[in-house]
């Protein structure tokens, strides 16, 4: 393991890359399509409750004759060697009891701060863009990873320590991840969870595009997360898994299952992902400073300080179910060092465990 220089890939953790999807849906397009009623959580966060059959992905041209994989059970489902819930016992949520619609719709949050439905995934993730990215110009992000070397997978599952960082003040774009916490994009300082993908220099996030076909009625991409991890004290974790099951990579949340992406929307993922990287990423506008990673203390700090991925898993193709990776097949990324770290991983039973972040730098430069 070590550091490397930046490398083309595959992520199915934070993005997939080659999908296909259309523009972002209007707010008119949800009045159109059958909302069944609208309401606002504790967290000032406003939903709306859509027909099923009327979410904009399943309007997507490639899907005009998909049809919805209603009746997956969750048995059919790839099960990890160390149980569902992993090793640790404090489980973050999306505020389940508020976060609920009727039997035959999905939510999908509205009470976004910006009409942009884009996250900045650079292919290679630590270079500064010097073109309009998603709405803005020169925009860095810079990551710390750790990553698989080139291989068949057919699936990915992992713990996260979910953290609110303060990010301090600068100009939008601002945001850090692996949990991500944007008030540019969500208006307040709360951990989100988040999906993304990108289609060649595109992406999108969460319901803002056709493409994810949302089938959970209480957990949706966007919702706040609590209660979140504090420093010496409890650490709250969210548990994601992306797999293939059929011609679709599911999503589950804890034991959830939130969704899927359909088969007909891929290109290189049509078959397997080539490679997977767990990471978390920070961006800022070039000129302002880069803000804390994680829970914005080093890995040397530890668990009872730094953020930290935990009971990391694969499905390789000679396997059905989660199984820890090879530690001599993996090694560590970090766009700049002395921004961002990520440790070195430990493999135990019950798969990876890692940790990563930092306080940020400043002020953000070009990365050449």
């Amino acid at each position: 393991m070590g550091y490397r220089g930046p490398t083309a890939k595959i992520f199915i953790l934070l993005s997939l890359l080659s999908l296909t999807f259309s523009a972002e849906p209007t707010k008119e397009e949800f009045v159109n399509h059958s909302v069944v009623k609208t309401f606002q959580s504790g967290d000032g966060q406003t939903f709306a409750c859509v027909n099923f059959k009327s979410q904009a992905s399943l309007k997507h041209l490639l899907l005009k004759n998909h049809t919805t994989q209603l009746l997956m059970q969750p048995g059919s489902f790839p099960y990890s060697t160390n149980g569902a819930k992993g090793s640790k016992i404090y489980i973050s949520n999306i505020d389940m009891c508020k976060i609920e619609c009727p039997y035959g719709t999905v939510p999908i949050l509205t009470s976004y701060m910006t009409s942009m439905s884009t996250r900045h995934f650079h292919n290679n993730i630590g270079h500064n863009d010097t073109g309009n990215t998603n709405g803005y110009e020169n925009v860095g992000t810079m990551m710390a990873a750790v990553e698989t070397e080139p291989s068949t997978f057919y699936g990915s599952q992992s713990s996260i320590s979910v953290w609110e960082p303060y990010l301090g003040t600068g100009r939008p774009p601002r945001y850090t991840g692996a949990v991500v916490v944007d008030p540019d994009m969500y208006g307040d300082n709360h951990a989100h969870f988040e999906i993304a993908w990108t289609n060649k220099d595109k992406s999108c996030t969460n319901l803002r595009c056709a493409g994810f076909i949302q089938l959970s009625n209480r957990i949706v991409p966007g919702a706040v997360l609590k209660p979140v991890s504090t420093i010496d004290g409890k650490k709250y974790l969210i548990i994601i898994s992306i797999f293939k099951i059929w011609d679709v990579w599911v999503l589950l949340f804890g034991e959830e299952l939130v969704g899927y992406w359909p088969g007909e929307l891929f290109t290189d993922l049509s078959g397997a992902a080539n490679m997977i990287g767990w990471m978390g990423v920070a961006s800022a506008a070039t000129g302002e400073p880069f803000p804390p990673m994680g829970s914005g203390y080093s890995p040397d700090e530890g668990e009872g300080r730094a953020a930290f991925f935990t009971d990391v898993n694969v499905i390789y193709s000679s396997t059905s179910k989660f199984v820890s990776p090879n530690l001599s097949e993996i090694f560590t990324r970090t766009t700049n060092p002395n921004c961002y770290q990520v440790g070195r991983p430990s493999s135990y039973d019950s798969g990876l465990h890692f940790f990563f972040g930092g306080a940020g730098c400043s002020p953000s430069q070009f990365i050449k």
